[in-house]
């Protein structure tokens, strides 16, 4: 077994299901963003869409946020 964690490519819908499931099993919007120094705002705009899912919502969701890059085919352009 591996020490090392587990690579998930995970959808903005994805993370928006789960910050809703997380939210009804913690007692609501409001305890869920207490509970993690979140403003529920923040968390009320992002489950509507209104609002990009934010670093400090995906690490309260139980994730570490990742930057990937992936090389286009052909020649650069610029």
């Amino acid at each position: 077994m591996s020490d090392e964690p587990e690579l998930l490519a995970i959808s903005d819908k994805q993370l928006r299901r789960e910050l809703s499931q997380q939210c009804d099993s913690e007692g609501g919007q409001s305890a869920w963003a207490r509970k993690r120094g979140i403003a529920r705002s923040q968390v009320c705009d992002t489950l509507r869409g209104d609002r990009e899912v934010s670093e400090a919502i995906i690490i309260g969701l139980g994730y570490q946020p990742v930057r990937r890059f992936i090389r286009l085919k052909g020649p650069a352009r610029g």
